[in-house]
């Protein structure tokens, strides 16, 4: 099955900025549902980052931080696929997983000592 492909840039602007946006507009949380969806059905999903200037720590959260918390890394790993990625918009969408990784196995550990 071919991989269902994302242009960031296209779809959610040159500046990934928001978590929530009204009106339904495209948003960081609108691209962490379509992922959910995704990750959850075990389709591969391609994202291009062309054209993608800004992504701020809030829409790299929402959209790739809440994933990794949700699903963990390895299904992150395998399904999704990252093209023209800056180094820049790497950092904060790796920051941002690791981050809610950290979180969640913090809670994890909170729940054996419970």
């Amino acid at each position: 099955m071919k991989p269902q492909f994302i242009n960031i840039g296209k779809e959610y602007g040159p500046v990934c900025g928001h978590r929530e946006l009204p009106n339904g507009r495209k948003d960081a949380k609108h691209l962490q549902k379509v992922l959910a969806r995704a990750l959850q059905k075990a389709e591969k999903i391609r994202l291009s980052f062309k054209g993608v200037m800004v992504l701020t720590p809030s829409f790299a959260d929402e959209a790739f931080g809440k994933l990794a918390e949700q699903f963990g890394l390895d299904p992150l790993n395998k399904l999704l696929e990252f093209k023209d990625v800056s180094e820049y918009v790497a950092q904060r969408i790796n920051y941002a997983v690791d981050s809610r990784l950290k979180r969640r196995e913090q809670a994890a550990k909170q729940k054996e000592i419970a």
